[in-house]
Formats: structure tokens, sequence, C-alpha cells
């Protein structure tokens, strides 16, 4: 069988967990400093590069990083570097709209995500998520006529017609996403997956929480936004951006993704080799037991558990494989193939990471195509 084929400067999980040798020990300082953070979180602080590591954990002043430097610091791509930069180069890649929804509305979001959140693995980190995802019709119901405002942003940040308004609309994804110091404290630094984010406030920088500051790389600097409640911010998807350590409180955002972002063409995923690779991975005791150390206890369980999950429905090779590509297409993350993690899995503790969140997103994945009934 042909041999996958996927661009050579691509490097597994440019923004994330460092090697091992890398990682930095929790000293009483960084200890104290994380406070509650637990499980994930502390695992991700040990391999945080050390500039994310000044903004996002030790609170240091934005402009006091410079930019590059961060980029750099980051591990990203070349392609990532220069969409970065677009949004670095730029005075307007952040729009900002005060009092977009109501407190009423921003209450009412805050009681549903607190009540239904979720805990499963986040795009960016593979960290639990604490999010509730939301439809149209949902966020209606719970902000009424207030949901609006949130569309006109589209069209305010794009100045575009409303054909075109209208096209990312269609293809949008919504969620509240709720930060505290002893579950979710930060959010990496990252670009979105959508092609334009709106990204509400639902309570005041400062007023219900401290730190979770918003931190984002545009007009020439690394800036923190702060916010009052309902509070928008707009951008397009290659701003860098993350946000900071929440050090008491709760902070509460609603997401709004519109459109999907240009990506370059992924490879055409050979369906057989991609589940014969995963179940090397899981067979492999030796490779599971570093995930664990890298990963956290009783990983190796969790992985071979949802990995039994997935092959209770998805029974043959053709059929898990081509569950493997959807998770790939979906995110644009070529580091996620079977068949890349197990080219490195002898070299590079980062792919640890990649592989819980393939099985993470895939179990995701096949609850709503098959709303667990197996495929038909």
């Amino acid at each position: 069988m042909a041999a996958l084929a996927v661009p050579a400067a691509f490097d597994p999980l440019p923004v994330g967990p460092r090697p091992k040798h890398e990682v930095v020990l929790l000293d009483d300082d960084l200890a104290a400093l994380l406070g509650e953070a637990q499980g994930e979180f502390l695992a991700q602080a040990q391999r945080m590069p050390h500039l994310s590591r000044r903004l996002l954990l030790e609170g240091a002043d934005p402009a006091s990083v410079d930019p590059e430097a961060l980029f750099k610091d980051l591990r990203l791509s070349d392609a990532d570097q220069d969409a970065a930069r677009r949004g670095l180069d730029s005075a307007t890649a952040v729009l900002r709209r005060p009092n977009v929804l109501p407190p009423a509305a921003c209450a009412s979001l805050r009681a549903a995500v607190d009540a239904e959140h979720s805990q499963r693995c986040d795009t960016v980190d593979g960290a639990p998520d604490y999010q509730l995802n939301l439809s149209v019709e949902r966020l209606d119901e719970l902000i009424g006529g207030a949901s609006a405002a949130l569309w006109q942003l589209s069209s305010d940040f794009l100045g575009a017609n409303a054909s075109s308004v209208a096209e990312l609309a269609g293809a949008s994804e919504i969620f509240v996403r709720r930060y505290a110091a002893g579950s979710r404290p930060w959010n990496p630094f990252h670009t979105d997956s959508s092609a334009l984010t709106i990204n509400v406030a639902l309570s005041g920088d400062g007023v219900a929480f401290g730190g979770g500051e918003l931190l984002a790389a545009y007009d020439g600097k690394v800036r923190r936004i702060a916010r009052g409640e309902g509070e928008a911010t707009v951008h397009a998807s290659t701003l860098l951006h993350g946000v900071s350590r929440t050090t008491w409180g709760v902070r509460h955002s609603l997401i709004v993704f519109l459109g999907r972002k240009e990506e370059a063409a992924l490879p055409t995923l050979e369906h057989e080799a991609e589940a014969a690779a995963l179940l090397t991975l899981l067979a492999d005791d030796a490779f599971l037991g570093r995930c664990g150390a890298v990963c956290g206890p009783r990983v190796a369980e969790t992985f071979r558990g949802r990995f039994e999950q997935l092959r209770h429905t998805y029974p043959t090779a053709i059929q898990l494989g081509r569950a493997v590509e959807r998770v790939v297409q979906r995110y644009a993350a070529p580091h996620l193939q079977p068949t890349q993690i197990l080219a490195s899995s002898s070299t590079k503790d980062a792919v640890c990471w990649s592989l819980r969140a393939l099985l993470g997103y895939a179990e995701q994945l096949e609850e709503v195509e098959t709303g667990g009934s197996g495929p038909g």
C-alpha cells in the first residue's frame, strides 16, 4: 500500500505541549501561581512555551513581549506565521462593539452553560472544554431578539454585501465557554478554524472574575483586550489569540464561528492504512505507558476504551479509516492522522496529545452522526 503523502515541512502539533526533555518543573512559585489548576492543565503548564507562560500564566505585560518572538516560541509553521502576521500588521484586525448583548441575555447564557456544560476534548489543547454547544434556534430561545445584533456584526466587520454575510451565517458553530481557576483556567494561543469569529464577553473583566484576559497579536503588538459585559470582539481566523489564567471567579463568553477558513488541500487518506496504524498504536503498551506519563494517569485505559467503542461502531477498517478522515478534514488537522502519529511515536512525546485529541474528536463526531446507533 502506498505511503501517505504529507508535506515534508509539516511539524506535528506545532502549537502545544513540548517534548519531555523541555519540561519545566513545577517549582514552589509556579505551583502556587497555578493554584487550583489540575490534571491536563498542570501537564500543559509544564510544557508551555516560555513566552506563552509569561503571558498566560504569570500575567506579564503584553507590551513587553515581541510578537515575532512569540511566533517563534510557539513554533508556528511558515504558513501559520504568514497568517498571524496579517493580523499583526493590521490596525483593523479586531472590531470591538460594546453592549451587543443586554445584561439579561448575558445572564441567561451564563446560567445555561453553568447548568449544562460538557467536558469534552477542546480543539485547541485537548483538555476539557467546559462549554455548551448551541444551535441557532437554542440561542434564540435563550436570548430572544438580542441575537439579531450578533449577525449584524459580520456585516460591520466585512463590509460585505448581504449575500456574503448570509453565506457565512449558513455555516456557523455556536457555543458558550466557561473558565474558572479549578476547571479550565486559560486557553493557549491559537488561531480559529472559522473564517470569522465573534466573541462576546458575558461578564465584565475584573467584575465577576480576575485574570481571564483576552490577548491578541494585532496592530504591531501583543495586546490586552479589556471588555465589559455584553461587549463583542470580531476577528478573522488569522488572528493569533489566547486567554490568560483565570485567578478567581468564573469567566463566561459566547463564541460564534462563521464559515470555514481557507485551508491548504489535505491529502486523501488511505482508510485501511490509517485504521492499521491506529490499531498498532493502541496495541503498543510501551507507547501507551509513555502517553500516561505525558497526558496523565489512566490515559492508556481511556485510549483503549474509546478505541473499542469506535471499533464497535465502525467494524471494518474502511469504516474506521473514514471516521479518521472525517476528523482530519473537519479540524484541518493532518497531524491527527494515525500514520503520522505512528511515524513519530518513538521520538516525540507530543504525539500522545494528538492521539488523545483524535480519539476524543472521533467519539464526538460518532455521537453526532449516528446518535450512538452505529453506521447504517
